[in-house]
């Protein structure tokens, strides 16, 4: 029973330095280089045409597709929208 045991032993530390000597994994990226990237790669749509609300009859919806996966609806008006306006409402929306 002892050499049973003994081999059982054996086994465990030929297992035991096999994970301790497997590569280790890369260390983590700090937060800070992530939140320089949220908003980087982003997609602008218009939802045009919705019945007006407070002067507005349009949203600019502006996702993410980089890390953050997230979205920002803005309400607009359909007149007057332009490059200049659409790059003004992205500006302050996206980064205020």
């Amino acid at each position: 029973m002892d050499a049973s045991i003994s081999l059982i032993i054996l086994a465990c530390d030929a297992r035991l330095s096999v994970i301790i000597t497997h590569p280790q994994r890369p260390s983590l990226v700090p937060i800070e280089l992530i939140l320089s990237h949220i908003f980087g790669q982003v997609g602008i749509n218009f939802m045009m045409d919705l019945l007006e609300s407070n002067g507005f009859d349009s949203i600019m919806v502006m996702v993410d597709h980089g890390l953050s996966k997230g979205g920002i609806l803005t309400p607009c008006s359909k007149t007057g929208l332009s490059a200049e306006k659409t790059s003004r409402l992205y500006i302050g929306n996206a980064f205020s």
